[in-house]
């Protein structure tokens, strides 16, 4: 879904599809009912899925029937899942940890590998947390949206996760020695 995303946005941007709208700002603003889209707010009701759905699937459409579609999309999922993509991460007790995303875990994974082995063209990365199989776990879509380390007992890290992607958060307590979460918290 993240991959649509990318090459919607880089297809909307090189095709400039955003000059094809027929009307002007002002009667746009004439049009607009706020009112008529109330039901977007509920991000995860059945009609403003059904809503996204049809202008997803129009933009496509429209964009399939580019000449240069597919040899975009090929380009931006290459650079999207481009193994050796720039592999930002947070240096910790001779240890750097970063959060991959790539076509086989597209919800992610909260890894690490030694300092010493990061430089390297393929590092060995150890997972702690796979957020994909988390989500099954679970039987709801989790987004991971960051971890903190705890300054005076560095092994525990506050992992901040949310339910579908929204703004509500939850935090669950992680302990590095265990390779897992806190049963009742720390």
């Amino acid at each position: 879904m993240r991959t649509i995303f990318y090459y919607c946005i880089l297809m909307t941007t090189i095709l400039g599809a955003s000059n094809r709208v027929q009307a002007t700002q002002k009667e746009t603003a004439m049009q607009y009912n706020p009112q008529e889209t109330r039901f977007l707010e509920e991000a995860e009701g059945k009609e403003a899925l059904k809503w996204a759905k049809a202008r997803t699937n129009k933009t496509e459409k429209f964009l399939k029937k580019t000449g240069v579609y597919k040899l975009v999309k090929a380009h931006t999922e290459s650079i999207c899942y481009d193994q050796r993509k720039y592999l930002g991460g947070t240096i910790r007790q001779g240890y750097v940890y970063n959060f991959w995303t790539d076509a086989k875990n597209p919800q992610g994974l909260w890894r690490r590998t030694l300092l010493k082995n990061y430089s390297k063209d393929v590092p060995k990365w150890e997972v702690l947390i796979d957020v994909d199989k988390l989500s099954k776990k679970l039987g709801k879509k989790v987004v991971f949206k960051g971890v903190s380390n705890c300054f005076h007992q560095p092994n525990l890290y506050l992992i901040t996760m949310s339910f579908g992607g929204k703004d509500d958060a939850f935090f669950r307590e992680w302990d590095l020695k265990t390779k897992d979460f806190v049963e009742k918290g720390f």
